[in-house]
């Protein structure tokens, strides 16, 4: 499984690596404390948000199959989508998205949806002996 894992997390190490510099490009030259400070703090409340939101779907289980909560965090159809569609928007939308507040949404889902995934697949194992749940293969 490992095999199938592996070049999907190299996957979304990529997007967040992408997403840094979608943040780096957008937030320099801009002041910290009012705008600087709010964008990163909403894209972390996001990222921990989408987090906690994927984890609390599986708190109920006594039993999951070891590589259940990485693959809900890595291979969800729904956020890749989305995160696709930010970065189409990043990349080919600046004739439409050319005001501060649309780029920095732009860069909140994905910093979000990048962080949470990785995230959301390496606190797997803490969240199933925090709850005590057995792991199956």
């Amino acid at each position: 499984m490992g095999l199938i894992i592996g070049p999907v997390i190299l996957l979304w190490v990529a997007a967040f690596s992408f997403t840094l510099r979608m943040g780096y490009v957008l937030l320099e030259g801009k002041a910290f404390f009012p705008y600087v400070c709010v964008v990163l703090l909403l894209a972390v409340a996001g990222s921990v948000l989408y987090v906690f939101g994927g984890l609390s779907t599986f708190q109920g289980r006594s039993e999951l199959w070891a590589f259940e909560i990485p693959w809900f965090f890595l291979v969800n159809k729904y956020t890749f989508l989305v995160f696709a569609l930010s970065v189409m928007a990043y990349l080919f939308g600046g004739s439409i998205f050319v005001g501060d507040v649309s780029k920095a949404i732009i860069f909140i889902v994905a910093f979000s949806i990048a962080s949470g995934s990785l995230i959301g697949c390496f606190s797997s194992s803490a969240f199933m002996k925090k709850y005590n749940i057995s792991e199956t293969y």
